[in-house]
């Protein structure tokens, strides 16, 4: 990969499952934060992205800090209808 290629704009992307059922799943509870529960086992979707960064050198996101799950969290609720979210399953891209 030249220098060039680095200093351009970086996106990695994924899809995830949001739906008001994940809140009755005691797996999915143990890897959100309070008030993502609704957000399909939202730390491995932290866990690829960064994964994926770091792949390309990438560093420095807020998902890498120590509130990174909730940070995600938070990125993705803000870009969604709250009562949306509440109320039907919805796939995240």
């Amino acid at each position: 990969m030249t220098e060039d290629a680095l200093d351009k704009e970086f996106n990695v992307i994924t899809t995830l499952r949001t739906d008001p059922l994940l809140q009755t799943s005691l797996e999915n509870e143990a890897l959100s934060p309070v008030g993502s529960q609704k957000l399909y086992m939202l730390a491995y979707h932290r866990d690829r992205l960064l994964a994926a960064a770091k792949a390309f050198n990438r560093t420095g996101s807020v998902l890498d800090a120590e509130d990174g799950v909730a940070n995600l969290g938070r990125i993705i609720q803000k870009h969604l209808s709250f009562d949306r979210i509440a109320s039907e399953p919805l796939k995240v891209s």
